[in-house]
């Protein structure tokens, strides 16, 4: 009756449940809907499927398979869409034997909803021997799969040392139309950019492909903000033919040492698909800038005094310790120089004074080696008494 659950399994362990429609019908065009409710205490298992079983492979609408990790389903000639919540939560299309006695996964996806005391709703289609698998909207799986040209249609699930009440309802069935619509796929599914250095940027594409036979229209697109951005992107209005697809680029662009988290998602008309992304932002090094590296002080009178700067910078963007700035001998002295161990934040500086002071005449030579955590640069100083 509309509204009601149709029980595959009741919270008891080591069971295993089915429910088929009780005639074959053609597996062209299919479409399939359905709610799904998995529901339990503490750890439930094992899963449940949509199995499109083959009745030319000794299927029977009576059919029961295997339980626990079998889901109901092994043993059960066809292609089965599992919903696995045990040990781990997945989404599945596998290719199950009449005599196997465990899931033959094809392909597996577990960036999808809690699947767990929750209600899902769930959504195969099969058009030119593709497979598409969403979940509340958004595409899960798309894989090309082998369906005999007719299949019967039931739900099964299994329970093991763990388990959970498994239940089925609204449950929507189309089959033997063209089949003719777009599919939206797109890839990855997720992005981690790693860390990245601030100031700098990191790029990653992104694929959308319509993978039906029936051109696509893009309605919207939702773009992750700051400090992800998204280019390359059709217009929203716009088609995307059969077979057809575009690659957008996704930067990442961090401007603090933190981590990011967002989604790019872009809904069509035929569904919704999501990109995760993440990134860590991390500190560019610190970086020693010593202005000037050489000083002429020229001719300066015997007695007399020249003054001359040297400024220390970080030019980086992480913490410059300043180790040490060497003394020199006389004639030249230093005023001001930073103590041992100084500390210059991204953007700091230190600027201190070099004394050219003669007593006897000629050239005179030194060298000032100022020493930091990002390394060492010498300031080469000469000067003529006169």
């Amino acid at each position: 009756t509309p509204g009601s659950l149709l029980q595959l399994t009741s919270p008891e362990p080591q069971r295993a449940g089915t429910a088929f429609w009780p005639t074959p019908f053609s597996s062209q065009g299919l479409v399939a809907e359905f709610t799904t409710t998995i529901a339990g205490a503490a750890t439930g298992a094992d899963g449940m499927t949509l199995l499109l079983a083959d009745p030319a492979r000794g299927a029977t609408p009576t059919s029961v398979g295997d339980a626990g990790g079998g889901l109901g389903a092994t043993g059960i000639a066809g292609v089965a869409i599992g919903l696995v919540t045990f040990p781990t939560q997945y989404v599945g299309i596998a290719d199950n034997s009449q005599t196997s006695s465990s899931m033959n996964w094809l392909a597996t996806n577990g960036s999808i909803p809690t699947l767990r005391n929750a209600t899902r709703r769930g959504r195969v289609t099969v058009a030119n021997g593709t497979m598409t698998v969403a979940i509340d909207g958004t595409i899960a799986l798309i894989r090309a799969v082998t369906l005999p040209p007719t299949v019967l249609l039931g739900f099964t699930a299994g329970t093991g040392g763990y388990f959970d009440q498994h239940a089925v309802s609204a449950v929507s069935i189309t089959t033997g139309g063209s089949a003719a619509t777009g599919i939206l796929s797109m890839t990855p599914s997720t992005i981690a950019f790693g860390t990245v250095t601030t100031g700098t940027t990191a790029s990653q594409p992104v694929t959308i492909t319509n993978a039906g036979n029936a051109a696509l229209a893009f309605s919207s697109f939702t773009l992750p903000g700051t400090p992800f951005s998204v280019t390359g992107l059709p217009a929203a209005g716009t088609s995307l033919a059969a077979g057809a697809t575009v690659v957008a680029t996704i930067t990442y662009a961090p401007t603090a040492a933190t981590s990011a988290a967002a989604a790019f998602t872009v809904t069509t008309n035929v569904g919704v698909a999501t990109t995760s992304l993440t990134g860590t932002g991390k500190a560019a090094p610190a970086v020693s800038t010593v202005t000037p590296t050489s000083i002429n002080f020229g001719s300066v009178t015997r007695g007399a005094v020249a003054t001359r700067t040297v400024t220390v910078a970080n030019t980086g963007g992480s913490p410059l310790t300043i180790t040490s700035v060497g003394a020199v001998a006389a004639p030249y002295s230093l005023s001001g120089a930073p103590a041992a161990n100084t500390v210059l934040q991204a953007g700091q500086s230190v600027t201190f004074t070099v004394r050219f002071s003669p007593t006897v005449k000629g050239i005179k030579r030194a060298t000032i080696v100022i020493k930091t955590s990002a390394g060492r640069t010498n300031v080469a100083l000469t000067g003529t008494g006169t």
